[in-house]
C-alpha cells in the first residue's frame, strides 16, 4: 500500500494492492469540505479529467519540442 499526500491540499490517497484507492480528507477544512457531498462518480470524473488534462499538457509540450 502506498499513500499520497499533498502539502498544498489536505487530501490523503491510499493505494491498496488490489487496485483500489481510499481517499481521506478533513470534513471541516474549508479547502476539502466540498468533497463531503461528492459521490463516487464525482471522484471518478475529477480523476479522469485530471488525467486527460495532464495528457493534453504532455502532448502540448511534446509538440512544442518538435
Amino acid at each position: 500500500m502506498s499513500t499520497y499526500h499533498s502539502p498544498d491540499f489536505p487530501l490523503h490517497v491510499e493505494e491498496h494492492g488490489d487496485g483500489t484507492f481510499t481517499i481521506h480528507w478533513d470534513e471541516h477544512d474549508p479547502a476539502t469540505s466540498p468533497l463531503n457531498s461528492w459521490a463516487e462518480e464525482d471522484f471518478l470524473r475529477a480523476i479522469t479529467q485530471g488525467i486527460e488534462d495532464e495528457i493534453f499538457i504532455l502532448e502540448e509540450e511534446k509538440c512544442a519540442r518538435k
